[in-house]
């Protein structure tokens, strides 16, 4: 375990590559590629803890996805904050997801919802 983890940390150092073809220009590529998904990762995270901060303003905390009661922010006007932290939010997990997931898988999603 302790091997891969080293491995694996000179991977993403540059100090490995696959089968060594791979120049350190790919390499590089390769880690700013994960900078970006670790960025995208940060996102998601701080905008679903600020819209979970949000909810918790109220008293009332987050309903649970199925739940069938209105919950105090639906007749609240100032929402601002929380409609930005799901904007955030939204955005980030369709790039994280359009860029992980295969090309093929994509442009299926992408045709199937213009039907």
């Amino acid at each position: 375990m302790v091997h891969v983890l080293k491995s694996k940390s000179r991977l993403l150092t540059g100090e490995l590559s696959f089968h060594h073809s791979i120049s350190p220009r790919k390499m590089t590529d390769f880690n700013e590629s994960e900078a970006k998904l670790e960025a995208l990762l940060d996102i998601i995270n701080s905008s679903a803890c600020q819209a979970i901060a949000e909810y918790k303003k109220t008293g009332h905390g987050v309903l649970s996805a199925d739940a069938t009661t209105f919950h105090p922010l639906d007749l609240t006007t100032d929402t601002l904050a929380l409609k930005k932290a799901i904007r955030l939010l939204e955005g980030a997990y369709q790039q994280l997801s359009s860029t992980l997931a295969p090309p093929q898988h994509t442009v299926m999603n992408v045709s199937a919802d213009r039907k």
